[in-house]
């Protein structure tokens, strides 16, 4: 198959989306030591995963901050999506509640790229993980974290997905990926926490500062050698009431590996499509409006099946 072709095919797949049936839990927990640490994280396996009787395709989902694996699980509702498309699901927690994105603030707290890195082999060793098909995914803080790994550990993981977050000043400094990183990136252009042209982070400018939505993903569009521009592509609106539209953007003829931005004009730092729904009000003053014209768990699922099939 053509690489144009490959494109069509990942570009037409992301379109769709449809919810699936209802997961039932089928969890376990466990725990891995860094510096002398212990480290958290909760593992789904559906029965669909279960029944294929080797190991499946993993989709890592870091949170945001000042929240948890539980918390960011209910934000995504992933599971429900890996129930029906046979894959699992892996959801670590953090330290202190964030993430060490490589923003200066956190003063590296933390080697949570060695502790990602460890989450993988111990999923691998159990025979849970297909190394090959080890994804990654984060919202808000969990997002920049996603951005750090792409850039130190590009070969660690078949694909990245950042959702409303930007690539972190001090990373993009010193990003030097060894080779090519399927990436897509979802931000909302009226987020005032992570600010879609650039600038500090939250709502008072204290949380360190990051590269333009447009500058992250033009990064990865030069370094995986995605020539032109890119294509564009205008989302059913199916919520009109929510305020906002989603734009795609899609690199997906490039020597390297494909790049996918979806612009979500008029969102806010919500995760497109979240199944949570309490204190709307409230988030809404502080966070912004909520798109429901997709589902992130839907598109970021279609895009690493994708790049599944392209390999």
């Amino acid at each position: 198959m053509s690489q144009a072709r490959l494109g069509a095919v990942l570009v037409a797949a992301l379109v769709v989306a449809m919810l699936g049936p209802r997961a039932e839990a089928r969890e376990f927990y466990g725990e891995t030591v860094v510096d002398g640490v212990p480290r958290t994280y909760t593992v789904f396996v559906p029965d669909s995963a279960r029944d294929r009787g080797d190991s499946v395709p993993v989709v890592i989902v870091l949170h945001g901050g000042r929240g948890d694996g539980a918390r960011v699980r209910r934000i995504m509702g992933l599971d429900r999506v890996a129930e029906r498309e046979g894959f699992a699901t892996v959801y670590p927690d953090s330290l202190g509640r964030g993430w060490n994105d490589g923003r200066r603030f956190r003063r590296e707290r933390s080697d949570d790229v060695a502790f990602l890195l460890r989450l993988k082999k111990s999923l691998v060793r159990r025979g849970l993980a297909d190394p090959d098909r080890v994804f990654v995914a984060g919202v808000s803080n969990g997002g920049m974290m996603v951005q750090r790994l792409a850039c130190e550990v590009p070969g660690a993981f078949a694909g990245y997905a950042s959702i409303i977050a930007n690539m972190p000043v001090p990373v993009i400094d010193r990003c030097l990926p060894d080779r090519p990183v399927p990436m897509m990136v979802i931000n909302g252009t009226d987020d005032r926490l992570m600010p879609y042209d650039g600038g500090d982070v939250g709502l008072r400018g204290r949380r360190g500062a990051v590269v333009s939505a447009f500058e992250t993903v033009e990064f990865w569009r030069a370094h995986n050698g995605c020539d032109g521009r890119p294509g564009r592509r205008m989302l059913p609106n199916r919520d009109p009431r929510d305020g906002s539209r989603v734009v795609m953007f899609y690199s997906t003829d490039c020597r390297g590996a494909p790049v996918i931005h979806l612009r979500v004009e008029g969102g806010g730092h919500r995760v497109p499509g979240s199944p949570v729904q309490d204190l709307r009000f409230m988030a809404e003053r502080v966070l912004g409006a909520q798109n429901n014209d997709i589902s992130t768990a839907e598109v970021i699922t279609r895009f690493f099946a994708g790049l599944d099939r392209t390999s």
